[in-house]
């Protein structure tokens, strides 16, 4: 369904009301902060959810194949890094600014420094990894055409 609020401002959602939808209506990175602050998102049952170029959008539950694949990239990813350099950071949120967007990338490698008061932007990004088996075709669409859009701006 459409979520359309009613005199609220939209991050003033309902727990029970956000299950089973994605969003029409416009919403800021600052938005979709308060509304992580205030727990809108703690589904009992860990659904996630991550803000793309505006609109909430629930993401697909990882199955044991996916795991598995993330769980041998970040080993490789440790054993390769050069972690002086590098943060390794997995299904955390990353900040592109530009497109109002905070997405969850499977694995990405970022500037090696602090991110616990503010997230990793798009210049910090030195690699993206989406593991997709049952979201292929959104992850090679409408994912990948907006970290190119954001982090290709960013490095060039």
């Amino acid at each position: 369904g459409v979520f359309e609020p009613k005199e609220k401002h939209p991050w003033e959602l309902i727990r029970g009301e956000i299950r089973n939808w994605e969003t029409t209506a416009q919403f800021s990175i600052e938005d979709y902060d308060r509304m992580l602050a205030a727990g809108i998102f703690d589904f009992p049952e860990k659904q996630r959810v991550e803000l793309i170029r505006g609109e909430l959008r629930m993401m697909s539950p990882i199955n044991p194949p996916h795991e598995s694949t993330l769980d041998r990239l970040l080993h490789w990813s440790f054993n390769h890094a050069p972690l002086d350099q590098v943060l390794i950071r997995n299904q955390n949120s990353l900040g592109l600014l530009g497109l109002k967007s905070v997405p969850q990338p499977d694995l990405f490698w970022v500037e090696n420094k602090d991110y616990s008061q503010q997230r990793p932007t798009s210049v910090e990004v030195f690699l993206i990894i989406e593991v997709a088996d049952t979201s292929l075709d959104y992850d090679l669409g409408g994912k990948a055409e907006l970290y190119a859009q954001e982090i290709g701006r960013a490095h060039v």
